[in-house]
């Protein structure tokens, strides 16, 4: 004859060490998730810092936005094409981890001055939204004269680029100060002003510095 003896304090005492164990687990994963939140967090962090870094020097353009009374001198403005906010993008993101949208408009017709002369025009308006997952969506507006044959292409690198700027990146293109150069007859920079080293990544030199720094 066989007997089976009920242990009840040994019953009792495996199940408070299951629940304990359960709970001990519960902590565990909620632990692990908090970690990666905050890891998600910090990565994200950095990868704004990343996006924040100037450009290259030869990524770098400069427009004459004006010029003076004897056409000598010229106002020159920084910018970057918008390949380069692409690459930084792509470098920092990969490819496939962002999106950016366009919504085209036109507004017309408009009457405006051109050579002192008015006359029948409109504008293309373009709003384009850069979306990066784990860190979010902004959006930029661009705008062009339609009888412009680059209208379309001006107003979308402008909206693309006040896009980016709201993530940081190319923001401290804003910073510079009032500069002006000798041109030529072309209204072109005769020569290009250095970028001092608040403007430059690490280990960039200026344009018009040495090829051997």
């Amino acid at each position: 004859m066989t007997f089976s003896l009920w242990d009840g304090d040994s019953q009792a005492s495996k199940q408070r060490a299951a629940g304990e164990w359960k709970h001990s687990l519960r902590l565990s994963t909620s632990n692990q998730k908090e970690g990666q939140r905050l890891e998600q967090v910090q990565t994200a962090a950095e990868a704004l810092a990343r996006l924040e870094q100037p450009f290259a020097s030869k990524d770098v353009k400069w427009l004459v936005a004006a010029t003076s009374k004897d056409g000598r001198k010229g106002r020159v403005t920084p910018y970057a094409d918008p390949r380069a906010y692409t690459d930084r993008l792509n470098l920092v993101f990969t490819a496939s981890g962002w999106t950016r949208e366009y919504t085209v408009q036109t507004l017309a017709p408009i009457t405006r001055l051109k050579n002192d002369k008015p006359i029948q025009s409109g504008k293309v308006l373009v709003t384009c939204v850069v979306s990066i997952p784990s860190v979010g969506a902004h959006s930029g507006c661009g705008e062009q004269w339609a009888e412009d044959p680059n209208a379309l292409t001006s107003a979308e690198a402008q909206a693309f680029k006040r896009a980016c700027s709201n993530f940081g990146f190319g923001r401290y293109l804003y910073r510079f100060g009032e500069m002006w150069v000798d041109i030529d007859e072309f209204k072109r920079p005769r020569e290009f002003p250095a970028l001092s080293s608040w403007a430059l990544p690490q280990g960039n030199c200026a344009i018009t510095c040495c090829t051997n720094c």
